[in-house]
């Protein structure tokens, strides 16, 4: 069962990332007399204006910067200007012409105001089908888990809490490697970094509020359809959507200081 709902959450997960969305185009405005630089975290590979107002340039000596420039001492209609980056990123600008300007610089994506929506090309999907076949392996083992420990004694209720504490805490620093791993992950960890990428939110408070929901979720659809009556929603259950997302948090830094240790390019390290 655990193995099947995992699949399902990588599916769906999986499918919502794989529709279409619109790319924001944002403003820019140039002028005659100064130039504009755009400088992008990775190297231009492909640069495009929709019309000859403005001149673009992409310096060969600095491939991560392009010049834009007003061909004309004034114009009226707005203009596009389209850009794709090394990693698959695409930015897109409505480019105006401006008298005066506040800023001829812009760093890209986060120290301007400038925010581009970026499109992950190739890398986002491929990465979410191999939710899939994870999501049958870490179902499987989560099986395997609970017959290796099935003779562990539990004779009251203090034990039972004990054992609780211990499995969140398991699955805090199993979580903490997961993401900082950067390579697959769970779809429920999935959808996590993806709310914080796109909403630029912190891991640990996301992770509680997703968990929480999700928890809530399974309490309605219990009581609505099995009778009146919530099964398999527990005080674990809820202490570790509070405390999982908090106890990988507080493990990260010392598991990405352990990977570079021996070597290992974390997460943190490609961005």
């Amino acid at each position: 069962m655990k193995a099947i709902c995992s699949f399902i959450l990588a599916l769906a997960v999986s499918s919502a990332g794989a529709q279409i969305r619109p790319v924001e185009s944002l403003p820019i405005a140039v002028n005659y007399s100064k130039t504009i630089h755009l400088v992008f975290p990775s190297a231009v590979k492909y640069n495009q204006a929709v019309t000859d107002f403005v001149a673009v340039d992409n310096p060969e000596s600095v491939p991560n910067i392009l010049r834009i420039k007003a061909n004309r001492k004034s114009f009226s209609k707005q203009t596009t200007v389209s850009v794709a980056t090394e990693g698959g990123f695409f930015y897109s600008f409505n480019v105006t012409y401006a008298d005066s300007l506040e800023h001829t610089n812009y760093f890209l994506p986060d120290m301007s105001s400038i925010r581009p929506d970026t499109i992950y090309l190739n890398e986002v999907s491929q990465t979410q089908l191999m939710q899939l076949p994870v999501a049958f392996v870490f179902g499987y083992m989560t099986d395997f888990a609970c017959w290796c420990i099935a003779d562990v004694p539990c004779p009251n209720y203090l034990m039972q809490v004990v054992w609780c504490l211990v499995g969140i805490v398991l699955v805090g620093v199993g979580v903490a490697f997961e993401v900082v791993a950067g390579v697959v992950t769970l779809a429920g960890e999935g959808l996590v970094l993806a709310i914080c990428k796109a909403f630029k939110t912190r891991f640990d408070v996301t992770k509680v509020v997703v968990d929480v929901s999700l928890v809530a979720l399974a309490c309605v659809a219990s009581y609505l359809w099995l009778g009146g009556k919530i099964h398999g929603v527990r005080e674990g259950t809820l202490a570790a959507a509070l405390l999982v997302g908090v106890i990988a948090q507080w493990c990260n830094r010392p598991v990405e200081r352990l990977a570079g240790a021996i070597g290992i390019n974390t997460r943190r390290d490609s961005d």
